[in-house]
């Protein structure tokens, strides 16, 4: 048997059959009542959308109307936060023009040069996690890019650095 006003649940109390109430549930990212549909799916989102806003907000992906953008732009924007940092401090900024090259950037301050490799990172209470090099890529230091915009630096054996302060 199926009863139409709550969504075709229904269950014996006392013999008798008494429709289920299902309580609202709301998504996560946009606060919105889920549909009972969803609900009863153990939804979290309310639609694609929304689960991809979140997701974005997580990983630090970028969108542009709606659709994911590659990930070498998410790169080369995380590139241009650490030349602009960088720049902001007083080093001169070289950025690669060859996807190929062995590090992104070049930082120049006095008579010192430094390569940085920069990638995107994420961090949780007690772990940060990002991608490590493979072989072929020479750099001094490896700067991280998280979410927030926030940028973590580390040498060259992935140990925590100063760098760019120590100069």
């Amino acid at each position: 048997m199926e009863d139409n006003q709550s969504g075709g649940n229904l269950i014996f109390v006392d013999g008798e059959l008494v429709p289920v109430k299902i309580e609202p549930k709301y998504c996560i990212n946009c606060k919105q009542k889920l549909p009972d549909s969803l609900i009863r799916r153990h939804a979290i989102y309310c639609s694609t959308y929304c689960r991809q806003e979140a997701a974005r907000k997580e990983t630090g992906t970028y969108y542009v109307d709606g659709k994911m953008i590659a990930a070498g732009v998410t790169g080369a924007i995380h590139e241009l936060v650490v030349c602009v940092s960088l720049m902001k401090i007083g080093f001169y900024v070289f950025r690669a023009q060859s996807p190929a090259c062995p590090c992104d950037l070049i930082a120049m301050k006095g008579e010192a040069l430094y390569k940085i490799e920069v990638t995107t990172g994420k961090k949780s209470i007690k772990t940060l996690s990002f991608p490590k090099k493979r072989s072929g890529y020479i750099f001094d230091y490896i700067a991280i890019v998280l979410v927030d915009g926030s940028i973590i630096y580390k040498d060259n054996n992935y140990e925590n650095t100063d760098f760019p302060n120590f100069i």
